[in-house]
């Protein structure tokens, strides 16, 4: 798509709705009269939500979308290129047995009228975006989400605007989904997971032409796992993969990852790799912004082999993939989750930690020689007993070292996590 073709905005409503924000994919308005208007940056937006509040029910909520990118509830764009500008716009009414609709403003002599207003047989969106699926230059409106019960597969549908008509052109059933514009293909590619847990689970990847989804190719997923997330970019040798992260069991967790090439699916790894199951969730993502997508695993450190699963304090490892199924190590790090910092390791020192716990502090430790690499204590800021050198520190806790040289691990491999970050005088 160009970017001159598209114009989608985000009118949020944040500052008015935080306090009545909703699990999931909505945020409710003010129930006793109009729905909470979204801030307008521009007269054409104040012309939308002016008009918005002569459209929409007392009570209506704007809804934004479970698991897509965009966080919005109105568009704005020309979707039939006919020159109008077209407005859509996510909305639940709340006196309709909660269903969700999107209702379709066009404009006209500088007016916004409402041309459509679309029942979905959604309680709320799980999937939405508007994009030119097949390259003709005209955009689609794709929709996901569930119509019955919460055990029912979701519903993709895709529709176009026809002459102020909004028309059905190709529906299916997922359970994940995702819209990715993938190197050599001309236009985006509809990937999805579907299936039943337990039984049988495979992810395709999918074509639109001619108003029909075309299954291109598929691929078995491990049917005992249970998807979470879903990832895509790249691997190490620049070919794109989507990484699917499941859950398995009690606390465990799958990574498949599954290369594209020649616009067909290709799994990559196999059941004898480590790092893809893991003990623990540990998601996937690009972890030092160079655009690839590293892959989490994590190892037993030396001395705990036959300790609890709750005491093993696991080291995370992060791989590099390509396209065979080699990988690179691209960081490892030591993480406490209860004091929120972690530790990363230089690359000498990989698969050679071991960990040894104190009261309020840890010490990292050499397995071949014993020697104490780094060393982190923690004490309350209230509290007394901090007398060393200060890694970082929140705003309720002091990270310290007792050891005034160097380690081998330097001061600024210690790292504070989360929204906790006041200082960090290590990095």
């Amino acid at each position: 798509m160009k970017k001159n073709n598209k114009k989608i905005l985000l009118l949020s409503a944040i500052a008015a709705a935080m306090a009545a924000y909703l699990s999931g994919c909505s945020y409710s308005g003010d129930q006793t009269g109009f729905i909470q208007q979204p801030k307008a940056d521009s007269r054409e937006e104040a012309d939308i939500t002016q008009k918005l509040k002569s459209i929409l029910p007392a009570g209506a909520e704007y809804l934004t979308a479970d698991s897509s990118d965009k966080k919005q509830s109105i568009v704005l764009d020309d979707m039939d290129q006919d020159g109008k500008q077209e407005a859509l716009v996510l909305y639940r009414d709340t006196r309709d047995n909660k269903q969700a609709h999107f209702l379709i403003l066009q404009e006209k002599d500088g007016d916004f009228t409402k041309i459509w207003d679309q029942e979905t047989g959604f309680s709320s969106f799980d999937y939405f975006d508007v994009v030119d699926l097949d390259g003709d230059g005209k955009k689609e409106i794709v929709t996901g989400g569930q119509v019955s019960g919460p055990e029912s597969p979701k519903q993709l549908f895709v529709y176009r605007l026809d002459q102020n008509q909004l028309v059905e052109k190709a529906s299916r059933s997922y359970e994940n989904l995702l819209i990715r514009q993938f190197k050599g293909v001309q236009s985006p590619s509809v990937f999805l997971t579907d299936g039943k847990p337990e039984e049988e689970q495979k992810a395709e990847l999918l074509s639109y032409e001619s108003d029909q989804l075309k299954s291109l190719s598929s691929v078995e997923l491990d049917p005992q796992a249970v998807p979470e997330r879903i990832t895509a970019g790249e691997l190490a040798d620049d070919a794109e993969a989507l990484f699917i992260d499941s859950g398995l069991g009690a606390h465990s967790m799958l990574t498949e990852i599954l290369g594209v090439k020649d616009g067909k699916l290709v799994k990559i790894g196999d059941d004898s790799d480590r790092t893809l199951m893991k003990e623990y969730p540990l998601y996937s993502r690009d972890l030092n912004g160079d655009g690839i997508i590293e892959a989490g695993g994590m190892y037993i450190p030396n001395g705990y082999e036959d300790a609890a699963m709750a005491e093993i304090p696991f080291i995370q490892v992060y791989y590099d993939y390509k396209l065979d199924g080699s990988k690179t190590t691209v960081e490892e790090r030591y993480v406490q989750e209860g004091q929120h910092f972690y530790v990363t390791f230089p690359s000498d020192l990989y698969g050679m930690v071991t960990v040894k716990s104190m009261d309020q502090g840890v010490q990292l430790v050499n397995v071949s020689g014993g020697e104490v690499v780094f060393e982190v204590k923690w004490v309350k800021k209230d509290g007394t007993g901090q007398s060393g050198t200060i890694l970082g520190e929140t705003n309720d806790t002091i990270y310290y070292t007792d050891f005034k040289n160097e380690l081998p691990v330097s001061r600024d491999h210690f790292h504070l996590m989360g929204e906790e970050y006041e200082i960090n005088t290590g990095s």
